[in-house]
């Protein structure tokens, strides 16, 4: 059933203001990853761009909060971050866009279903990416991804049913 909702993932647009929030989402992933793990500096530098997340909008946009809030710090995440999380995005979307399937996701166990379509499209579009391990911890990027993936479902999801 999930599998036909997805067939079209690919097809779904990307506008200007859900790809800041995907990558502030992304970023925020990243953080909270690092925050909890061992606190390698090559996972983080391979995770990460170096520079700060920033909104680059006029003063007056509607971006203006996300503007003036202290993002803690948050780090911009990597090309390959943005693409796992989009492809996420993109599933979910997909799934939503379809209300007779939504409603059975979303009651069930939604979640794991998302991980589990998500990881294996990032597996035939990016495995190459993620499965490599960093040389200085032994961390297998494979396994840093299902912790973003985590973190990401968990706001998508979360955010959908509070409204």
């Amino acid at each position: 059933m999930y599998l036909s909702a997805i067939q079209g993932y690919s097809g779904i647009e990307l506008n200007k203001q859900i790809l800041q929030s995907l990558s502030f989402i992304a970023g925020y992933s990243v953080h909270a990853y690092y925050k909890h793990s061992t606190k390698c500096q090559s996972c983080l530098l391979f995770l990460t761009e170096n520079k700060e997340m920033e909104i680059e909008e006029p003063s007056d946009s509607e971006y203006r909060l996300i503007q003036i809030i202290d993002r803690g710090s948050l780090k911009w995440p990597s090309s390959d971050v943005i693409d796992a999380i989009i492809t996420l995005w993109k599933v979910f979307s997909s799934i939503e866009s379809q209300p007779s399937i939504f409603n059975n996701f979303i009651t069930g166990p939604s979640r794991s279903i998302l991980m589990q379509l998500t990881t294996s499209l990032i597996e035939d579009e990016q495995a190459e990416v993620w499965r490599v391990m960093c040389d200085e911890c032994g961390t297998l990027m494979w396994d840093v991804l299902a912790k973003l993936l985590t973190a990401t479902s968990n706001c998508l999801i979360s955010n959908k049913i509070k409204t």
